[in-house]
């Protein structure tokens, strides 16, 4: 401990940012207390207290600050998958910074994996039902010579994009919308329950939905040949979508060089990652976390407008909600 002089201020700027940093972690576990239907009611008073005071202490007259609790009150309802993802999140940094005896493939770690990565889709659902989204980021634009669009989703989750890309790209004298195939790509399955409910919102005849089990960031270009990617040949997608993936990938340009030589009809390259210009949001810490993740490339304007000229496209980028940036890569 420091001594303490008189003089000193004691409201000391830099060790309460300090200190908020090293106790940040708390809000987690105090958000799935409050998301639990198995918690205490003491313990879910005291944790609804605290974080009463942090909006207090953003500073909003009384109104907004009773409309913000109300927000959150809505929020932890509404999001539980993705408050309990991040609980067990924690997991898998610990697994993979710290010198742990109990490996990943423990019956203890395994149990935390699986669970957390059971939640993953509907942590990915809750995020996109969460933020406003802007229709024309996914308007794909009507490039020369490629008609109809048929979008490859890689890493697509439950596919949320397919119905912004579906409104956004519907003629101004209505539908049908210009998407005749959307085929997504992830490496966890879609629930059955799920993909009967979105081939039931687009039927054959309007909008062709498919969906292919695979690991492409893992297995491409050596081992998808054989599995799903000469299904996506015949396909022949004319456009790549890539939603909060890209920055899973450990060599992101040879990846997308390594696709478009299979995939030769391709002439656009969506690229939908958080903003990097800012450490709030979405953003916090995200060049850290892509690194740990894939050890990957920082998805932002000056990386990607260097392997746009690479691959022999031109960049353009558009806002695309609160937290995210659309690329768009079109084939020169």
């Amino acid at each position: 401990m420091k001594d303490v002089n008189i003089n000193i201020n004691m409201d000391n700027i830099f060790e309460t940012f300090v200190c908020g940093l090293m106790t940040s972690y708390r809000w987690i576990p105090l958000l799935a207390t409050l998301a639990s239907n198995e918690t205490r009611d003491d313990l879910r008073m005291i944790a609804w207290l605290d974080a009463v005071k942090l909006i207090e202490e953003l500073g909003m007259p009384p109104y907004m600050t009773q409309a913000f609790e109300n927000d959150l009150r809505s929020f932890i309802n509404k999001n539980k998958n993705w408050i309990n993802y991040t609980m067990a999140d924690f997991w898998w940094y610990a697994h993979n910074m710290l010198p742990l005896e109990l490996p990943l493939e423990s019956t203890v770690g395994k149990d935390w994996n699986d669970y957390r990565m059971s939640l993953y889709h509907d942590r990915m659902q809750d995020q996109f039902d969460f933020l406003e989204w802007n229709k024309e980021a996914f308007k794909e634009i009507n490039f020369e010579g490629c008609g109809e669009l048929e979008i490859l989703d890689i890493g697509c989750g439950t596919m949320p994009y397919l119905e912004l890309f579906r409104k956004a790209n519907m003629p101004k004298d209505g539908p049908p919308s210009l998407i005749s195939g959307y085929t997504g790509v992830d490496k966890r399955a879609i629930h059955q329950d799920r993909f009967d409910e979105i081939k039931e919102n687009y039927p054959d005849d309007s909008l062709m939905v498919r969906f292919y089990l695979s690991n492409m960031f893992k297995e491409f270009p050596v081992n998808c040949e054989k599995s799903f990617l000469t299904h996506i040949k015949a396909v022949q997608p004319n456009v790549l979508f890539l939603g909060e993936a890209l920055h899973c990938v450990d060599r992101p340009r040879h990846f997308l060089s390594a696709l478009l030589r299979k995939l030769i009809k391709v002439k656009r390259i969506s690229i939908l990652e958080p903003h990097l210009g800012t450490v709030k949001g979405l953003s916090q810490a995200f060049p850290f976390h892509m690194k740990l993740h894939a050890n990957g490339l920082f998805v932002n304007c000056k990386t990607l407008s260097c392997m746009a000229t690479n691959l022999g496209f031109n960049l353009h980028v558009v806002k695309a909600s609160s937290q995210h940036t659309m690329y768009h890569l079109t084939k020169i």
